[in-house]
C-alpha cells in the first residue's frame, strides 16, 4: 500500500521544529494534496502558537521492472556504506547512508571506493541523470565524494 504524506514543519519560539504527517491514500494527486494544504495550513496557523513553515510532500512510486525481489541473504540494513560528500558553498559535508552494501563492496572493512557497482551509485549523487540533480538539504551542489566509509548502525 501506497500512502502519500504532507509534512507540515511548525517552529516554536525557541527556534525548536516538530513536524505534523497527515497521510492520504496512494490515490491522490500532487495537485490536490497542494489544494488540502492551502486550506489547511491557514486553519492550522490559526490554531498553533508557533511558525507554520514550508510544507513537504512525499509520494510513493513503483519501483522498475527487474529488481531483485528478495533480499540477499546476510545484507542487514543496519551494515552499510555512510557516503560523505562536499557541497558546494560550504565547509560542511552531506552524508547519506546506503543500508545493505554487498559484502563484495567491503574489503577489510573498507568500501571499495573504485568498483564500478559503487561507482554508479556514487556519479547518480554527484551527477545526477542528466536532468534533475541531488543536492544537500540546503540545495547546495554535490561537488565530491570526500569519503565512503564501512558502518554498522542500529
Amino acid at each position: 500500500m501506497a500512502i502519500t504524506t504532507l509534512s507540515v514543519p511548525i517552529t516554536d519560539d525557541r527556534g525548536k521544529v516538530k513536524r505534523v504527517p497527515v497521510h492520504f491514500a496512494d490515490t491522490v494527486t500532487l495537485a490536490q494534496v497542494t489544494a488540502f494544504s492551502d486550506a489547511f495550513l491557514a486553519a492550522l496557523d490559526d490554531a498553533v502558537g508557533g511558525v507554520v513553515g514550508n510544507p513537504s510532500v512525499q509520494f510513493e512510486i513503483a519501483v522498475p521492472a527487474g529488481l531483485k525481489a528478495t533480499p540477499v541473504a546476510d545484507h542487514w540494513t543496519a551494515r552499510g556504506a555512510l557516503m560523505s560528500f562536499a557541497a558546494a558553498g560550504t565547509r560542511y559535508n552531506h552524508s547519506v547512508y546506503i543500508p545493505t552494501l554487498l559484502g563484495a563492496l567491503i574489503t577489510a572493512g573498507q568500501i571499495e571506493t573504485a568498483d564500478a557497482l559503487f561507482t554508479a551509485v556514487r556519479d547518480f549523487f554527484l551527477a545526477g541523470d542528466a536532468i534533475i540533480f541531488p543536492t544537500d538539504k540546503y540545495e547546495n551542489d554535490l561537488t565530491a565524494l570526500d569519503s565512503a566509509t564501512f558502518r554498522t548502525r542500529k
